[in-house]
């Protein structure tokens, strides 16, 4: 005789999904008091790049996960609370590595973004990032990219933002997107040295990432 399955019980996808809605509900209340009075648009990414990292890709530590979500806050928001510092030092630490790179989710104007002062300021940074900022770094460029070329990895199920600038042709997208690769290889190189990190999970957002940017 076989055995009935129990209709009532929901899919394991939709019930991990469920969890980590909850987990960013969580998240936002918490961080609620560090985000300034006029909520940033750009939260719009860094709210999608939480939800990625948690039910795509399952990448559940909380620094990486806080410094994502807090990094297109603007840093006098949470700078003047003496309780960020108190509760959440090492985000701190690593939103203040992260922030050089904020311009390149936000600058519309590409002749500023390919400068050669401000390429040169970018990949001076680049090695100096610890395994948090360097983790969430490849994350947001990674949902930058998705926003960017309109695609998603396959079996992303997660509902993405509109890109944050607008109006670009075809050719600025791929340049955009070529610029975008070339820091998270950097990114990714150095994040084999992190021994507190699951290589195969970040591996995988980086084969996703090189596909979308080859295949656009």
């Amino acid at each position: 005789m076989t055995e009935q399955k129990n209709s009532s019980s929901p899919p394991l996808g939709k019930t991990r999904s469920k969890t980590d809605l909850h987990s960013l509900q969580m998240l936002k209340d918490k961080m609620s008091h560090f985000l300034g009075e006029k909520k940033n648009p750009l939260m719009d990414i860094s709210d999608a790049t939480v939800m990625m990292l948690m039910s795509h890709y399952n990448i559940q530590d909380q620094d990486i996960i806080n410094t994502t979500y807090m990094s297109m806050v603007e840093p006098e928001n949470y700078n003047r609370k003496t309780s960020f510092s108190r509760d959440y030092g090492r985000v701190k630490t690593s939103l203040k590595e992260i922030q050089p790179f904020q311009m390149l989710f936000s600058e519309d104007d590409i002749t500023k973004v390919f400068s050669k002062d401000n390429i040169m300021a970018l990949f001076s940074n680049l090695e100096k990032l610890d395994m948090v900022p360097n983790v969430a770094l490849q994350s947001l460029i990674l949902v930058s990219a998705i926003t960017l070329a309109k695609k998603k990895p396959e079996g992303m199920k997660i509902k993405m933002p509109g890109a944050p600038i607008q109006g670009l042709d075809r050719m600025e997208v791929k340049k955009r997107l070529s610029f975008l690769l070339t820091i998270s290889q950097v990114l990714f190189h150095k994040s084999k040295a992190f021994d507190q990190l699951d290589g195969k999970k970040v591996s995988k957002m980086q084969k996703d990432l090189v596909k979308i940017v080859g295949e656009y």
